[in-house]
Order: structure tokens, then sequence, then C-alpha cells
């Protein structure tokens, strides 16, 4: 595929966007934020190093050569329109799902399809404007499954720094800030879940374990150190202090004293009675 025509296979997606009541295999999609949104025509991807902000960012979509890094899979969940929201192959963070953590910050975890976890479910609700009709659906909401650890929030882009953010989904008076458009992204390649899961747990290991030891074992040795140092002085009366004097200090010898000029003066002087 030419240069001029990599970005053809985006025509047709342009005027039909991600249809999930008929969705039978999974495969890659960009999500971008619509017109409304706060941040309009961002693709959202999951970023590999957190900064307090949550695992999900945007940028500006370029829709002649988009970035593969914003691919997501759609792995069907337990009801309908109901998915999990997974990294696709060229993602920085392949293989891992999106999920609400306790503090209802969007996170990712590696994804599991053999024993999926259902606190990692999503909807996916489509929007229906005052002039669509239900066959033009193109927009939808992503709101967390029943399962989740805030049910029934919608993700929205909180518009400062590239966020993204959560807001209570109601369906009588829907934000349409809060919508997204699923582009059909080219086939990626399959992801193993498997080494993602190992490599995954080697990073907790080492981070959450190997780490903190060696912390405190370098604490451990310096304080024993310390301790060694103080037991010497306490039982020598040789501080720290008194080596730092005695290296500032500098002996200079002291010059002896002569005869040879006393003699002379003493013969100058006449003694009288």
């Amino acid at each position: 595929m030419g240069p001029r025509r990599a970005w053809l296979w985006l025509v047709p997606s342009l005027c039909a966007c991600l249809d999930v009541s008929t969705m039978k295999k999974t495969s890659p999609y960009f999500i971008i934020t619509c017109n409304e949104s706060r941040t309009p025509d961002e693709m959202i991807f999951l970023q590999d190093v957190g900064d307090g902000d949550g695992a999900l960012q945007s940028w500006k979509m370029d829709y002649r050569t988009p970035d593969p890094a914003g691919k997501f899979l759609l792995y069907p969940g337990d009801g309908h329109n109901v998915f999990y929201i997974v990294g696709a192959y060229e993602s920085r963070m392949a293989g891992f799902m999106l999920y609400l953590d306790n503090s209802g910050q969007i996170q990712a975890w590696p994804f599991d399809p053999e024993n999926p976890d259902r606190t990692a479910e999503w909807r996916i609700i489509p929007y229906f404007g005052k002039d669509k009709k239900e066959d033009e659906q193109k927009t939808f909401f992503i709101v967390s499954g029943d399962d989740a650890a805030y049910p029934g929030e919608m993700l929205y882009p909180s518009g400062f720094m590239s966020a993204f953010d959560t807001w209570h989904y109601d369906k009588d008076k829907p934000d349409v800030q809060a919508t997204y458009a699923f582009y059909p992204a080219p086939p990626s390649p399959p992801v193993d879940f498997e080494a993602v899961r190992q490599a995954h747990e080697r990073m907790v290991f080492v981070f959450n374990i190997i780490i903190p030891i060696v912390f405190i074992l370098a604490c451990l040795c310096i304080y024993t150190a310390r301790n060694r140092t103080r037991v010497y002085a306490k039982d020598t009366g040789f501080t720290v202090f008194n080596l730092r004097l005695a290296s500032t200090l500098t002996l200079t010898p002291t010059p002896a004293l002569t005869v040879t000029p006393i003699l002379a003066l003493a013969q100058t002087l006449t003694l009288t009675p």
C-alpha cells in the first residue's frame, strides 16, 4: 500500500462506525472523541507511565497516518453491549484492560481472556440525538459495568492536560460531551496475554518486594555503621569533631634558643659597685 493510499482504509469508517449489535469478532478500533467533546477529535491511548491522572490519555487524531499506539480491542463481556477494552498489539500497554480503581480513576491491568475480571467490563451505549434515528447511530457512551468499583460512571475527557475522568451516566439526560466514535483500524498481530501477565508479575515483584527489601537493608547498614562510630567515640573519647579538629591543626617546630647573642651582650656590660 503506497503512502498516498495508506489512509484510504479509513474513508468507509467515516460513514459507518462501530455496530455493537452485530460485532462477532475481536477487531481493533480507534476511539475518538466527538465534536461535542471538551477536547474534540482526539484519539485515546494507554500510557505506560502513570502520572497521577490514570492510565488513559489522548492526543490529536491524524486521519492520514493514525498512530497505531491508539488501537484497542473490544472483547465481548457478559451482557448486551458489554465489552472489555484492551490495548492492541501496537499499544504502549498491549494486553492491558481498562478498569476503575477504588478511587474512581481509570487504570490498566493485564487482561485474561480465559478468566476475565467482570469489574473491568464497560457498556458501550449508543447516543441518539434529536435529529438522529436508530439506524444512524455513530457515537457512543463508554459506561462502567454493574460490577465495577464505581458502576454507571461514564468516561469523559476532563479537558485538562489530556486527562480523563468519570461522571455518573444519566440515561434520561445524557451528556453529549462524553460521546465517542469507534473507527475500525487495520488488523493487529495477536497479543500474547500469558507473556503480558508474566512480565507484569515480574515487574510487580521487583517494585513491590525486591526494591523495598534492598532499601530496608541499605538503611540497616547505614544505621549499623553510625551506631558503631558512636560506640567507638564513647569508649575512646575520640569523636568525629576531634578528628576534624586534629586534621586542621598544623604543628610548627619551636626554634631552639641560641646562647651566642646572650654572651655577646654580657661582654658589653660593665658591672659597677
